[in-house]
C-alpha cells in the first residue's frame, strides 16, 4: 500500500542545481567586472578628451596665471634704514597678482642684492599667496669723500659710506626727498681715496683703504676709544695711516702690530693726563721709539712751527 510512503527526489537532482549555480557565479562576476571596466575606460577616455581640450586654458588661467597661486602678500623683514620697502619692491620686480609658482626666486634675490645698501636677502615662497623677504642691510663703518671734475671745470665732492668689507654705499642725496640715512652716525672719514676706486655696490680694491677699514674696527674695540673717538684716517701716504682723533691729536700708524700701537696710544693719553699734558702728535710707526709733541692742558694750540708750548718727548718705554 502506497499510503505513508515518503516522496523522494530523483537521485542527483539537488546536486545538479547546486553545481549549476556554482558554475554560473564566476561567469556573472566576470561579466560585471567586464562591464565595470568598460565603463571606467569609457569614462577615462571622455575625461581625457575633456582634459586635452580644457587643460591648457585651466593651466594658463589657474596654475600659471593669477588664479590659484596669485601673489597677494609680500612680507619684508629688516631694519630698512638705507633702503625702503617701496624701493625693494621696485628693484625686485615683484608685483601683486604675479604667479607665485612662476616667480624666479633666484632672480629676485640677485636684483635685490644689486642695491648697494643690501648685503644679503633670503627669499621664501609660501603657497598659495605669500612671498617673504628677509633683508640684511650693510652697516656703514666709515665715510669717504671723493672729488670728481664737474661740468664747470671745478671739482664736485661726493660722499659715500663703506661697510666692514669695503662695499661702497652712496649717501642718498639723490633721492626724493633728499636724505642721508646715516647722517646722525658718528663715523670717521677716510680721506686720500681715489675717485676711480669708488663705485657704489662694489668693494674698494685699494689695499690702503682695506687697511684703513680694518684699523677703524680695531680702534672701536681698543681701550683708547673710551678716551677719545676716531675722526679721520688718511691713506694718501703709502705705508702709513695718518689718523686724527676727536681731541685733535694726530697719529701716524705703521703696518706692523696695530693692536700694540693702539695700546701705546692709550698709554700715552693716560701718561699725559697724569702730567697735565695733551698729546698733539705721535708717530707710532717707529717701533723702538715714540716721537711725540705735547701741550699743557688748557692751552690753545697755535698752528706755527715755533710754538713755545710744544714739548718734544720720545719715551722709549711706552
Amino acid at each position: 500500500m502506497a499510503f505513508g510512503r515518503r516522496r523522494t527526489k530523483p537521485r542527483g537532482t539537488g546536486s545538479t542545481a547546486l553545481d549549476l549555480r556554482l558554475r554560473s557565479a564566476p561567469r556573472r562576476h566576470r561579466f560585471r567586472l567586464a562591464v565595470t571596466t568598460l565603463c571606467l575606460v569609457a569614462l577615462g577616455a571622455a575625461g581625457a578628451q575633456v582634459a586635452v581640450r580644457y587643460w591648457p586654458e585651466f593651466r594658463d588661467r589657474e596654475i600659471l596665471g593669477d588664479g590659484l597661486f596669485a601673489l597677494k602678500e609680500v612680507q619684508m623683514f629688516g631694519s630698512f634704514q638705507g633702503v625702503s620697502r617701496a624701493e625693494l619692491l621696485l628693484r625686485s620686480g615683484i608685483a601683486e597678482g604675479q604667479n607665485l609658482l612662476a616667480l624666479d626666486l633666484d632672480q629676485v634675490k640677485r636684483d635685490v642684492e644689486m642695491i648697494p645698501y643690501v648685503e644679503s636677502v633670503a627669499v621664501e615662497r609660501i603657497l598659495p599667496h605669500l612671498l617673504r623677504l628677509r633683508v640684511v642691510e650693510r652697516t656703514p663703518v666709515a665715510r669717504v669723500k671723493v672729488f670728481r671734475m664737474a661740468d664747470d671745470a671745478g671739482e664736485a665732492g661726493s660722499l659715500y659710506y663703506l661697510d666692514r668689507h669695503g662695499a661702497v654705499m652712496p649717501a642718498r642725496f639723490n633721492v626724493t626727498p633728499p636724505r642721508d640715512p646715516f647722517a646722525d652716525r658718528d663715523l670717521p672719514m677716510i680721506t686720500g681715496v681715489s675717485a676711480r676706486d669708488i663705485r657704489p655696490g662694489d668693494r674698494v680694491a685699494d689695499p690702503a683703504v682695506e687697511w684703513a677699514i680694518a684699523f677703524v674696527g680695531r680702534y672701536e674695540r681698543a681701550p683708547v676709544r673710551r678716551l677719545t673717538a676716531l675722526r679721520s684716517v688718511d691713506v694718501a701716504e703709502r705705508g702709513v695711516l695718518r689718523v686724527t682723533l676727536a681731541n685733535g691729536a694726530r697719529v701716524v700708524i705703521g703696518p706692523r702690530d696695530p693692536d700694540r700701537q693702539l695700546l701705546r696710544l692709550g698709554l700715552l693719553h693716560e701718561v699725559g693726563a697724569e702730567h697735565g699734558q695733551r698729546l698733539l702728535e705721535v708717530d707710532l710707526s717707529v717701533e723702538n721709539n715714540c716721537p711725540s709733541l705735547w701741550m699743557p692742558e688748557g692751552t690753545a694750540a697755535v698752528e706755527t712751527d715755533a710754538t713755545q708750548n710744544l714739548v718734544d718727548h720720545s719715551p722709549s718705554d711706552v
